[in-house]
């Protein structure tokens, strides 16, 4: 309605590049949500909740590792891979990938209150405030803001529905807000922050190239993968990834012989 061709398609752009990225995290939680389910459903309230908290936490890994960097470096990636990139088209990417990491700080919640069956007033809220993006972005072009307002708009959004489920998880669970901003947001934030340095001492002090994307996208990775490990999991948490990791190394091994 508000504009051009140009600008919905790097809009459209943005959202096949944040679809692809956001995959492996969707598929990752997908795998825990029958435990969840089955926890609740024998009635082992703490077992779900620890569910529910590693959910988040492999989910915000998974997608975080890719993203993190990734928006670091999509003005390159981008050229690499459309030579000529539509105008807005990398500010569209970074806003929606920001968007979705804050999303995954909490989503691996949305399974828990499915399993706890009381769940008619979190979707009103929840449910209301993911609609209002659409009225608050007639608002905002009507009034001639950027297109990419709507973004910020979408990210502050996303900020009021994360708080949200802490809230619900203290009414529906019993669980304190300060023990799961502490397990979830203090530990995914433990587990981002050395990466996230990382990521901006390399932009800054190298020259942008493809072995800095290469460099970024490695230290990157390692950053990650050890605080996911060390600092962000406890000790039930990585019997839970070992148990993963030996089923998948089964199936793995039967392929090869048959």
């Amino acid at each position: 309605v508000f504009f051009g061709t140009i600008i919905n398609a790097a809009y459209g752009i943005a959202n096949q590049i944040t679809t692809q990225i956001n995959f492996f995290s969707g598929t990752a939680q997908g795998t825990t949500s029958p435990q969840i389910t089955k926890s609740e459903g024998f009635g082992d309230r703490k077992r779900t909740i620890r569910l529910s908290f590693f959910s988040s936490k492999i989910g915000f890994f998974l997608l975080a590792i890719i993203a993190i960097p990734t928006i670091f470096e999509l003005k390159p990636l981008l050229t690499i891979w459309l030579k000529n990139v539509p105008d807005y088209t990398v500010i569209f990417c970074t806003l929606i990938l920001i968007s979705k990491v804050i999303e995954q700080l909490t989503s691996g919640l949305n399974t828990t209150f499915l399993a706890f069956g009381n769940i008619k007033y979190y979707q009103i809220v929840t449910g209301t405030l993911t609609i209002l993006n659409l009225p608050f972005a007639y608002f905002l072009l009507s009034y001639g803001f950027s297109a990419y307002t709507v973004l910020y708009f979408c990210i502050f959004i996303e900020i009021i529905i994360g708080i949200s489920r802490l809230f619900f998880l203290r009414l529906l669970g019993g669980v304190h807000i300060s023990n799961s901003i502490n397990e979830l947001i203090g530990k995914e934030f433990l587990m981002m922050a050395p990466a996230l340095i990382l990521c901006s001492m390399i932009f800054y002090f190298i020259e942008e190239s493809i072995f800095r994307i290469i460099f970024m996208y490695s230290i990157s990775s390692i950053s990650f993968i050890l605080c996911f490990y060390f600092l962000s999991i406890n000790t039930d948490e990585r019997k839970t990834i070992s148990n993963i990791l030996s089923s998948l190394k089964e199936k793995i091994t039967r392929k090869k012989i048959s």
